[in-house]
């Protein structure tokens, strides 16, 4: 396996872990809502997931400013195919968590990652 891979995929996982661990901790122990609980986590995790792409993942030294913009079409465009893909899922026998697993995994090979290597964080400018 490729080593930007590894470290992309462990980078995700440090920062879906760093989302979900802010707005558990906000909605469970500080009972702030759902919706404010989990815009929070999401805010925190991406911005944890550029710094690791930026500086570990991909050890970019190119502007900040317009890797920023496109992590961000990376991750809206991320968004769309996880949304449509669970919404596929919806007509099957699935699980919830199976279908997540299964969509979040096709969605970061396919879309996230080649995206984030190839578009946000290019070492060409």
């Amino acid at each position: 396996m490729n080593a930007i891979f590894v470290r992309s995929l462990s980078g995700s996982l440090l920062a879906t872990l760093s989302d979900y661990s802010i707005a558990l901790y906000l909605h469970d122990g500080l009972h702030v809502q759902p919706f404010v609980a989990t815009g929070t986590g999401a805010l925190v995790g991406a911005a944890a997931g550029f710094i690791l792409s930026r500086y570990w993942v991909f050890k970019s030294r190119t502007r900040w400013q317009r890797q920023l913009l496109r992590y961000s079409m990376v991750n809206l465009l991320g968004l769309v195919g996880n949304t449509g893909g669970m919404l596929l899922m919806a007509w099957s026998t699935w699980p919830f968590l199976p279908s997540r697993l299964l969509v979040g995994g096709i969605v970061y090979v396919l879309v996230s990652y080649p995206l984030n290597r190839g578009f946000a964080f290019t070492q060409h400018e």
